[in-house]
This record gives C-alpha cells, sequence and structure tokens, in this order.
C-alpha cells in the first residue's frame, strides 16, 4: 500500500492504474481487517463483544486521524501531495514495526 500511495501521483496521467491502485488498497484493507479481527477473536474468544469494540474504536479513531492529516495536507499543500503524505505515514509504521520485531527476536 505504502508504494501505490508513494506512485499514486506519478501515474495519474493514466486513469488505469489510478484504478488498479484503488482495487488494490481495496483488497488490502479488507484482507487487513479480517485478519486483525480474526487475532482478536483467537485471543479473547471469552470477552469478543468487548474486544471487538475496543477495535472497532481503534479503527474509527486511525481514520479520523488519517482525515486530519489529509486536510492539513489539502490546506496546506495541494491534495496532489496525500499520496506522498500517506506513503510517508506508511514507511514510518514499517519502519516502527520492523525495529520492535527486531527488538522481540
Amino acid at each position: 500500500m505504502t508504494v501505490s500511495l508513494l506512485l499514486l501521483r506519478p501515474s495519474t496521467s493514466f486513469a488505469a492504474t489510478v484504478i488498479l491502485f484503488c482495487f488494490f488498497w481495496g483488497i488490502a484493507y479488507m484482507v487487513f481487517n479480517l485478519m486483525l479481527q480474526f487475532e482478536i477473536i483467537r485471543f479473547a474468544p471469552q470477552a469478543t463483544t468487548i474486544a471487538m469494540a475496543i477495535y472497532s474504536g481503534i479503527l474509527n479513531l486511525g481514520i479520523g486521524c488519517g482525515t486530519m492529516v489529509g486536510g492539513v495536507v489539502c490546506s496546506s499543500l495541494s491534495i496532489a501531495y496525500i499520496g506522498y503524505a500517506g506513503g510517508i505515514i506508511g514507511i514510518l509504521a514499517w519502519r516502527y514495526c520492523s525495529i520492535k520485531m527486531l527488538q522481540i527476536l
């Protein structure tokens, strides 16, 4: 997803590539949510209702924060840079998770 966000602006001259990126984002988002829900149910089988409510709250917080960041980027720069902003956030998240995984191992 990060790569497709970073390639969004360079690919805007071809509508098919933008549609392909949106298709890929939809699939990735669906798989990501299904896997997280599966893990929540697997780790908290006795309290799935509470766990899913917490998950829903965290997901909505992420959507709200993404909207805020997108609004700031659109207001400060231009909507053309929204993919770059998302790509930078994706790179930072990947780096953070990689460092945490190395600490666990």
